[in-house]
Parts: structure tokens; C-alpha cells; sequence
């Protein structure tokens, strides 16, 4: 059976290749059936030519998405301002993606010894552009699925540890290989769904457990939960900010924002002024 973590990159190319190959296809038989039902001549290969300069351009730029996405990720405890970065990244995606695929399509075009004629741009852009907003999402709901699914068969905290000492090291897996992590270096740790964020200097670490789990079993002079889906380590924390909503941020000094629900305020307050 196909090792998931070892070869994540094959498959998700894989995935890609197939997702793409097919949707050309289906575009082209339905370009084609459009053309015939208008008595529009058409060559046959044109089509092809269409859709699949299309696929070919969408798929250079998935890589682009991909290493957008791990600069700027979404994340439960800071999405609004990732949100909106994604959302204007939708307008270069569109134009990059237009000009690759127009780019190909002359080549093609002028090797049959014709010209391609990409139409007029205020009315084709704005068309490309509804078409790019939706794939350029779904590409971003693709990684996160298939990191929920990555993540998922991620390592989980040795559960035969002795439960009356401090949790010290968890194994993380991640692009395929096994990370040992020092409790102590973990920045602040992030719940989603079954696994767990590990926001470490080095970047991210998923780790199968809950939040609850994880609470019960780090050193409880060093970690404080701060959140249902947030526990902190106390030495890397900054400032602590109240806001309007009578809740809290917490400054790390990474340069993170934690969010801090108002019941924990007082339970930490205790432990910070020890």
C-alpha cells in the first residue's frame, strides 16, 4: 500500500493531472456539442487546444497557490486578514492564468500557420475572472482537505508515556518524515479538528491528539490553555491585550496573536504572577 506521508507529492500531482485531464476533456466535448447545435464552424482540435492550454496554465500556477498558501496559511486564531491576502491573490492568479493559456494557444495557432484571436479583453477578462475566482478557491479548499487527510494519519503522543510526567518530546510528521519536537521550543499549540498545530520557530507540526490530552500532559508550569483551541507556552509569551469584546490576544514573542477567551483570563493571571 502506498505510503500517504512519504509520497503526499506524488499524489497530490497525481490528483492534479487527473483532475485536470479530465475537466479539459469535458470542456472540449462541450465546446464541441455548442459549436454544432450554433452551425459555428470549428475545427476539431481547436477545443482541445482551448481547454487544454487552460489546464496547462491552471496547473503551473497551483504550485504558485501552494507556496502562497504556506507563507500567508488560514488559521482558526488569525483567517480574516490570510482571507482577504487570498482573496486579492484571486486578480493576479486570473491574469498570470490568461496569459500563460493565450500564450499557448498562439504558439499552437501560429505552428498550424493561423492566428488566434483571444477576443475583446473587456468582455473576456472579466469572463476568465469569475472562472479563475472559483478554481483558485477550490484549489485552496483541495490543500486543506488534503492536508486534513495528511493530517489525520499523523503521529500521535506516545500514549504508554508515564502519565504522571511532564510530556517532553512529541513525534510530528510532516512532508513525509518524522520530526522529534521538544515540548520546550513549541511556541503555542492550535486545535483543528482530530490533530493539533504545533507553532514551533521552524514552522508547523501536526500532531494526532486533543487539546485536552495535550493539556493534561505538558508541564503545567511552563503551558496554560488560553482558549478551546489555543495552549500557550508561558515563557514565550509578550503582552497580554484586552479587547473591546471583553476578550484577549496574546502577543507571543514570535511576533503570533493567540486569542484568549475571558474565562481563562483569571486562571492565568494566577499562574503569570507566581
Amino acid at each position: 500500500m502506498l505510503d500517504l506521508q512519504r509520497h503526499h507529492r506524488i499524489l497530490a500531482v497525481l490528483f492534479w493531472i487527473v483532475y485536470l485531464t479530465v475537466n479539459a476533456l469535458v470542456e472540449s466535448a462541450s465546446v464541441i456539442t455548442e459549436y454544432a447545435r450554433a452551425n459555428r464552424p470549428l475545427q476539431q482540435w481547436e477545443p482541445y487546444v482551448w481547454e487544454f492550454s487552460s489546464a496547462l496554465s491552471t496547473g503551473a500556477l497551483i504550485f504558485l497557490v501552494v507556496a502562497f498558501n504556506r507563507a500567508v496559511p488560514l488559521t482558526a486564531a488569525r483567517w480574516w486578514r490570510p482571507l482577504l491576502l487570498h482573496a486579492a491573490a484571486t486578480i493576479p492568479f486570473s491574469l498570470l492564468h490568461v496569459a500563460g493559456m493565450v500564450a499557448l494557444r498562439e504558439a499552437v495557432y501560429w505552428s498550424a500557420g493561423g492566428n488566434y484571436d483571444f477576443g475583446d479583453l473587456s468582455v473576456e477578462l472579466p469572463y476568465e475572472f469569475r472562472k479563475d475566482f472559483v478554481t483558485y478557491w477550490l484549489i485552496i479548499g483541495v490543500i486543506y482537505l488534503w492536508q486534513h487527510i495528511r493530517f489525520l494519519h499523523a503521529a500521535r503522543p506516545d500514549p504508554d508515556a508515564a502519565s504522571s510526567a511532564p510530556l517532553e518530546r512529541l513525534m510530528a510528521t510532516k512532508r513525509g518524515k518524522e520530526f522529534v519536537i521538544r515540548a520546550a521550543d513549541i511556541d503555542w499549540i492550535e486545535a483543528s479538528g482530530n490533530y493539533a498545530n504545533l507553532h514551533h520557530p521552524e514552522g508547523i507540526f501536526p500532531v494526532r491528539a486533543s487539546m485536552t490530552d495535550l493539556e493534561s500532559r505538558l508541564d503545567r508550569d511552563v503551558f496554560a490553555r488560553v482558549h478551546r483551541s489555543s495552549i500557550v507556552n508561558l515563557d514565550r509569551v509578550r503582552e497580554i491585550e484586552a479587547t473591546g469584546s471583553g476578550d484577549y490576544r496574546i502577543h507571543m514573542r514570535s511576533g503570533a496573536v493567540v486569542r484568549m477567551s475571558r474565562r481563562y483570563r483569571a486562571q492565568l493571571k494566577g499562574r503569570l504572577d507566581r
